[in-house]
């Protein structure tokens, strides 16, 4: 099931890599998870799965034994307010909010909520919002090649954690 959804979403080859070794009775999982935020959520989203990522690699080093992160992606989760916003800093330190606005009810879960056409407008606020980098364009990209309409709030979540962290081994799993 993990590597089925890992090739559906086309992660990349080291997540790949662990669910193998997933499979293996003598694998050890170190695993994280969280409800599927907007654009990842807050940042303590990133930080948990980093360190789930970290994690299974000292325990790999100092209990000599094969570790793979996995994250779970809590897809059931109702608290659609809370999924449809992301929380940003401006340039200017201040805290702004985008949100994006989705036909619902509130005892739909998140995995049944499939991005809206506005999709695109949310991606462009956000990009008013951030100080230009070097990095601007590349993550604006993949930002919308991921979260486009139709595709699921929980899929692109999943996708955005398999770009960021999926070269480094790990497992999202919805």
């Amino acid at each position: 099931v993990v590597s089925a959804q890992l090739q559906a979403r086309g992660a990349p080859a080291a997540a790949l890599a662990s669910a193998v070794k997933l499979a293996n009775t003598d694998t050890v999982a170190v695993v994280a998870g969280q409800q599927a935020g907007l654009f990842g959520g807050p940042l303590f989203t990133l930080l948990k799965a980093l360190t789930t990522v970290r994690l299974a690699r000292r325990v790999s080093s100092e209990h000599n034994v094969t570790a793979v992160p996995v994250f779970w992606v809590h897809g059931e989760d109702h608290d659609l307010d809370e999924l449809s916003r992301c929380g940003t800093l401006t340039s200017d330190l201040e805290l702004r909010t985008v949100t994006v606005q989705h036909e619902s009810t509130s005892n739909q879960p998140a995995s049944e909520i499939q991005l809206p056409d506005s999709i695109a407008d949310v991606i462009s606020d956000l990009r008013e919002l951030l100080p230009e980098t070097e990095f601007t364009n590349d993550l604006f990209e993949q930002l919308a090649s991921i979260y486009r309409p139709g595709v699921g709030m929980v899929e692109a979540f999943s996708r955005w954690m398999d770009a960021l962290l999926g070269p480094h081994g790990l497992i999202v799993f919805d």
